[in-house]
């Protein structure tokens, strides 16, 4: 069974932060984010998001790419169309699932570990918890 995101995780923090690196590796992802600054036209480190179990990037509810634990590296080229692009929502869903609308319409599920494994890390504002 996976761990569960605390209710006071900071998650409205990743609203309007920008991702702008993907790491691609053999077993994982890593979604590198940059947050506004306090003074205008600068940005700031933001979130880590590091995804081992599993995705689905989807538009309007129609999948565009998928990864799965085990070739998550091999499917994570179509992630790349997130890049430049903002979070401009956050959802938790059941079973410890995360899911992020961004600001071009494409919508990213992260998902969990049937068996239990460690499935995402979020770094987040100082905050980590991994799911």
């Amino acid at each position: 069974m996976s761990l569960e995101i605390p209710k006071n995780f900071p998650l409205g923090h990743l609203i309007s932060q920008e991702l702008t690196q993907i790491c691609i590796g053999l077993g994982e992802v890593s979604l590198n984010f940059y947050t506004p600054s306090s003074i205008p036209g600068r940005w700031e480190l933001g979130a880590c998001i590091t995804i081992e179990s599993g995705f689905e990037l989807s538009k309007k509810g129609k999948s565009i790419c998928v990864g799965v634990s085990g070739s998550i590296g091999a499917s994570a080229g179509g992630l790349t169309s997130l890049l430049g692009q903002t979070i401009v929502s956050v959802e938790r869903l059941p079973k410890s699932e995360l899911s992020l609308a961004f600001s071009n319409n494409l919508n990213l599920r992260l998902s969990v570990s049937a068996e239990g494994f460690e499935s995402y890390h979020l770094s987040i504002s100082g905050d980590v918890v991994d799911v």
